[in-house]
């Protein structure tokens, strides 16, 4: 059971000393991305996140990049309420549906460590790195009833937007099947737990 621990702690740390970053090199990432975790457990995804990722190299195992992301989540609530609007539709129970959809933007920066000596292996890359930025969240509300009800129902603006803090730390792979293209898969927590896609090395 040693040996085989053994042999593979040698695979991996032999591959991962095989693989290509160079300095100057820039990267781009077209994600896909999974598990957002700055989504509410009562929301409900309505677009995945997508995300842009563009890295220099500054050294021959260090980059420096931007990233932007979108992403949308939607809440309903189903539920019975009593109209009493004082406007002479009675008082009556109506159903309503009430809906909130969430639109994040995320725009940031990130720096990544390469585990590699340049020029080793031009195919693969592994790497892992911290990126920090800002989410710009915009909500839309939205209520129906049926039969309809001309009550205010306490939304005074059908928008509302936000924006705070946003992170994320990542430990990622890169494959090219040519000089300029290839895929990735990364894993991190504080926007997704997986991303994947293409990547477009220039």
């Amino acid at each position: 059971m040693k040996t085989k621990l053994t042999l593979l702690i040698v695979v991996l740390f032999g591959t991962a000393a095989a693989q290509s970053f160079k300095s100057g090199q820039v990267d781009i990432n077209l994600g896909y991305g999974l598990a957002n975790t700055f989504i509410a457990k009562a929301y409900t995804v309505s677009m995945p996140g997508t995300s842009v990722t563009l890295d220099l190299g500054i050294s021959s195992a260090l980059s420096l990049g931007i990233y932007g992301g979108l992403a949308k989540a939607k809440y309903e609530l189903h539920g019975i309420a009593n109209c009493n609007s004082g406007q002479g539709n009675g008082n009556f129970a109506y159903e309503y549906t009430y809906t909130q959809e969430a639109t994040h933007v995320i725009i940031g920066v990130r720096g990544a460590y390469h585990f590699t000596a340049s020029g080793s292996n031009e195919k693969l890359d592994a790497y892992g790195g911290l990126m920090l930025g800002n989410d710009f969240e915009s909500d839309k509300y939205s209520t129906i009833t049926t039969p309809f009800c001309d009550k205010d129902e306490g939304i005074h603006s059908p928008y509302e937007n936000y924006d705070g803090f946003a992170w994320s730390v990542f430990a990622g792979v890169r494959y090219r099947f040519s000089d300029h293209f290839g895929v990735f898969g990364e894993l991190g927590y504080g926007i997704t737990v997986v991303n994947v896609g293409l990547n477009i090395k220039l």
